[in-house]
């Protein structure tokens, strides 16, 4: 891992996934980011927290320091479509 860029510091909460790991590349570009994911994003300029958008705690560390945040965290894709995974995705 390169050592992160130092501000703006931007947090990407679900970086790691399939939107995720389409937008860190172009955003890295411009700000130095951090990822909150249960899994590693790919190799790249940015930070990775371990962590759950479900524990509190967690989301508040990730958060420390950063200037903006965006949440792309969706949750299972298993049953997409259905009220209770659509809920479950915000």
């Amino acid at each position: 891992m390169n050592t992160p860029k130092q501000s703006p510091r931007l947090l990407i909460v679900g970086g790691s996934g399939a939107v995720g790991s389409l937008v860190l590349k172009p955003l890295s570009d411009a700000y130095a980011i951090r990822v909150l994911d249960l899994k590693a994003p790919p190799d790249g300029e940015w930070e990775y927290v371990p962590g759950s958008v479900d524990n509190v705690a967690d989301v508040t560390a990730a958060a420390e320091g950063c200037e903006a945040m965006i949440y792309l965290a969706t949750g299972s894709l298993q049953d997409r479509g259905s009220p209770r995974t659509i809920a479950s995705h915000f």
